[in-house]
Order: structure tokens, then C-alpha cells, then sequence
């Protein structure tokens, strides 16, 4: 059996109570069907142990991306979202969005799926979603233009399957103003 569902990243875990019969109620924890696990990283210049910059063949420091911590004007941050399937049944179609703070530029062609997804964008903070060809918005000369990436407030990955008790990771990278 396969099951339809639209997601948000914000999960709240679903809680019940059991009640037995003279005793007072014990609340249940039950696992989500779906959960998304939002983590950011930051790109940093890898070092060794004595704090010296590890370079490559060609002279160049190595990059590596770190959990994000202290982010400074400027730094390009990952964003990944691990969405866990917890049912016995394939998810189809499922929807995962993301809105992109108003302190981050989105970096262009940057958000990726690790399986088949339709990834789309918004320019009016998530009602509406759609392909770049297809945004539009509405500059200070009052003319309607096809939106720029750095115009985009939200991402929605829709997800073509997610497996029975399994895990795939959707990503993006933006850019601290």
C-alpha cells in the first residue's frame, strides 16, 4: 500500500495517553510517520592539529563543512533536511519546505535531492510555489520581472518516493547578508 502526504519541515511529534483501568493517564510517545531533521553547516579552511592550513597539491587550503556555529556576514551555509520515512509503506509525493530566512540570500541552482524530487521555489513567503521560468515579482519601477534567485523566500522539494523505513536527504546553500 502507498500512502500520499504533504509535510512541512516543522514536525511536532504526535502524543497520545493511555489509560488504565484506577491509574492516573500516562502520556504515550509515538514516532511520527514522517520526521525532517533540518541541520546547517559552514564552509571553513580545514587545519591540522597545530592550527596550521592543510592545502592541496596545488598550494590551495582545503575546504570542509563544518555544524554551523558562529556565522559571519558573508559565509555561504548548507542547509540539509534528513526526511525519515517510519511506516511499512512507500510515501509518495512527499512534499518538503523549506523558507529561506530573510537574513539569507539563496545561492542560484544550489538545492539539490539525493532522489527524484521537483524542486520549485516562492517569492511570497510560501503561498505559492513554482519553477524559476514561471516567478514573477514586482520591482520599485512598479513593472513585473522574472524573479532572481536572491528574490526567492522558500524552496519545496516534492519528493516522488520515500521508502519504507528509510532516510533521504534534501539541501540547499544560502548566503548571510
Amino acid at each position: 500500500m502507498k500512502q500520499t502526504a504533504i509535510i512541512t519541515v516543522i514536525m511536532v511529534l504526535l502524543g497520545g495517553s493511555a489509560m488504565a483501568k484506577g491509574k492516573t493517564a500516562v502520556p504515550a510517545v509515538k514516532q511520527p510517520p514522517v520526521t525532517v531533521a533540518t541541520q546547517s553547516y559552514q564552509q571553513v579552511v580545514k587545519r591540522d592539529k597545530k592550527g596550521k592550513i592543510v592545502r592541496d597539491k596545488q598550494g590551495k587550503p582545503i575546504r570542509e563543512w563544518v555544524k554551523a556555529t558562529k556565522v559571519v556576514p558573508g559565509t555561504v551555509v548548507k542547509y540539509i533536511d534528513t526526511v525519515g520515512n517510519h511506516t511499512k509503506q512507500t510515501i509518495e509525493k512527499l512534499a518538503i519546505k523549506n523558507p529561506i530566512n530573510q537574513h539569507l540570500i539563496y545561492v542560484a541552482e544550489s538545492a539539490t535531492s539525493e532522489t527524484n524530487a521537483t524542486i520549485t521555489y516562492s517569492v511570497d513567503g510560501g503561498k505559492h510555489f513554482d519553477v524559476p521560468e514561471k516567478l514573477y515579482v514586482v520591482g520599485l519601477d512598479k513593472k513585473k520581472h522574472l524573479a532572481q534567485p536572491k528574490e526567492y523566500n522558500a524552496i519545496q522539494w516534492v519528493i516522488a518516493s520515500v521508502p519504507p523505513e528509510s532516510n533521504v536527504t534534501v539541501e540547499f546553500k544560502a548566503k548571510l547578508k
